[in-house]
């Protein structure tokens, strides 16, 4: 018995903090130009994705960490088509969270990790013959950027916007946009 006990205490210890706690890994990412949005850091060693609207004039960004440091970041790669870019921070060691790699399929519940909270609802459809994800969770005007997280704590999209269809509370961008421009350094 006491064996068991002592494999559930080190099994315990090495669960990833970021799944019971997503948003340590959720930033703030700033242009004085542009305005602010959400982001999510993709690796522990400082790759992070947001909107691409925020490096569209090629102005300074920099990043609120939910540790209160601010950094200054780099671009790294852009996907107009899907509104996301990847950004970059110096450092290691980051929370981070980890993208879905396997199919999305609508009515998957969903959690919305802005910098206000968690919102709940379900990936309820796909939109423009499936580039975007319908989903019926209202983000808040800060949560664009944000990441759209299945049961299994994976991100399977970045908050696009609130829909203007009356009926859907908001559209995300399908993390496969994401994946397709991963640089090899993500880790």
């Amino acid at each position: 018995m006491l064996a068991a006990l002592s494999l559930v205490g080190c099994a315990h210890e090495h669960v990833d903090p970021t799944l019971a706690h997503p948003e340590l890994a959720v930033v703030r990412v700033d242009n004085p130009q542009s305005g602010s949005d959400s982001g999510f850091l993709i690796s522990a060693n400082g790759f992070l994705v947001t909107t691409s609207r925020l490096i569209a004039n090629g102005a300074a960004v920099s990043v609120g960490l939910s540790d209160g440091r601010s950094l200054s970041a780099a671009f790294v790669e852009e996907d107009r088509e899907g509104g996301v870019a990847i950004l970059k921070i110096a450092g290691d060691k980051y929370p981070f969270l980890h993208l879905r790699s396997d199919d999305i399929e609508p009515v998957m519940h969903i959690r919305v990790v802005g910098r206000a909270g968690i919102s709940y609802g379900i990936f309820d459809h796909w939109e423009n013959s499936g580039q975007t994800l319908s989903i019926t969770t209202r983000a808040a005007p800060d949560d664009t950027g944000a990441p759209v997280l299945a049961d299994d704590g994976a991100v399977i999209g970045v908050v696009r916007e609130q829909s203007p269809a009356v009926g859907s509370a908001g559209l995300a961008t399908p993390i496969w946009h994401v994946t397709r421009m991963l640089p090899a350094e993500v880790k």
